[in-house]
């Protein structure tokens, strides 16, 4: 909460992802983006923040189950291991050990959010002013997976694939192998006798 800063329109709409919105009005031409400035204030709303980040997951498809963007996700039935960016946002909320349950991780960020940033210390200020949403996304984006209080206990956060062994190497030689694979077949040609 009460957190200002300036930022650059170009910084907003100049950008490969909000190139993909059809931004109503459309912004202005580049020579006068280059001159304005926005000042933005976070209000702490962990409410409005999800409700607004909740905006970016489509889960409507003609599936019994989506995660988002039309895109059919069947319901987590297994371990899954969230590393990387989802564990470091949990660690920082104290909800990356086995036994944390969603709802801790939801009020965490919910205080967390209502804070005053000013007293929030301790945390590198290129950080800290983005956990409030960074909690909120890692949320919005586990629950667009499937995840919810009754298979929460599915998820291990982990700080690397490779930490505690999860992803093995016959998985990891698959994901490597399959970004090698041609989106499309080369044509072949086939010589036929003439009958």
């Amino acid at each position: 909460a009460d957190y200002t800063a300036t930022v650059r329109a170009t910084d907003v709409f100049q950008r490969p992802c909000s190139d993909r919105w059809q931004l109503q009005p459309s912004p202005p031409p580049p020579s006068v983006l280059a001159r304005l400035n926005f000042t933005i204030r976070g209000t702490g709303s962990y409410e409005n923040c999800s409700k607004l980040v909740g905006k970016f997951f489509n889960a409507s498809c003609d599936q019994s189950t989506c995660s988002f963007n039309d895109v059919f996700q069947p319901a987590p039935a297994s371990k899954f291991v969230a590393f990387s960016g989802f564990y470091y946002v949990a660690s920082f909320f104290n909800a990356s050990n086995i036994g944390s349950d969603r709802m801790q991780f939801v009020n965490a960020v919910r205080a967390f959010c209502q804070k005053r940033y000013l007293a929030s210390i301790g945390y590198s200020d290129s950080f800290l002013r983005w956990y409030c949403f960074d909690g909120v996304y890692v949320l919005s984006l586990l629950n667009a997976y499937g995840f919810n209080e009754t298979n929460w206990g599915l998820l291990e956060f982990e700080d690397s694939a490779t930490s505690a062994n999860k992803v093995g190497w016959s998985l990891g030689y698959t994901i490597l192998q399959s970004g090698l694979i041609p989106a499309e077949s080369p044509l072949m040609s086939l010589s036929l006798p003439c009958s």
